[in-house]
């Protein structure tokens, strides 16, 4: 989630506990981690799908 006009970090955070399950917006590194996962050779069958990295908001 983005910072509203003149937010904080921290104000973005309070919003997070409330609106998302996981109660804080995921880190840049854990988004990447998400979506190079599926395009490791690990993931090989892996034919497509939909990747919602939201911590559960849509859940």
């Amino acid at each position: 989630m983005s910072l509203l006009p003149g937010g904080t970090e921290a104000g973005r955070a309070a919003r997070m506990e409330d609106v998302v399950p996981l109660g804080r917006v995921s880190s840049t590194a854990e988004v990447a981690a998400a979506v190079l996962s599926p395009a490791s050779s690990d993931a090989a069958s892996v034919i497509g799908g939909d990747l919602v990295i939201d911590g559960g908001a849509a859940a």
